[in-house]
């Protein structure tokens, strides 16, 4: 289960044929983490990956979120960050991403 900020992230993900989830914001409430909580357990093997936008705002939000699951025992990720892959997407949204940048993304 990959979760992102926006809707236009969630639309280019699903072009690339990737499904993913969006708070519609860079921070996540208690409810949207709760109901992310239940689509994890029931369709991705309690598994998360957080993608929200490779910048300073998206990085407070994914912290927030990576402690509220981590807190919850589900196998949380950061699909990115500004330091990772040697700072290549610093500054990125998902909404960016081609079919070979999220292969990258997700495979390592």
């Amino acid at each position: 289960l990959i979760l992102v900020e926006g809707f236009n992230d969630v639309i280019n993900l699903d072009n690339l044929g990737i499904p993913s989830l969006a708070i519609m914001s860079n921070r996540m409430t208690e409810a949207q983490g709760e109901k992310t909580l239940r689509f994890a357990r029931q369709l991705s093997i309690n598994r998360i990956n957080l993608m929200f936008d490779c910048d300073e705002s998206g990085t407070e939000g994914a912290k927030e979120a990576l402690w509220f699951f981590a807190e919850r025992q589900i196998d949380v990720r950061l699909a990115w960050s500004p330091t990772m892959n040697n700072g290549e997407f610093k500054g990125w949204q998902p909404e960016a991403l081609s079919q070979s940048n999220v292969e990258t993304l997700l495979t390592r």
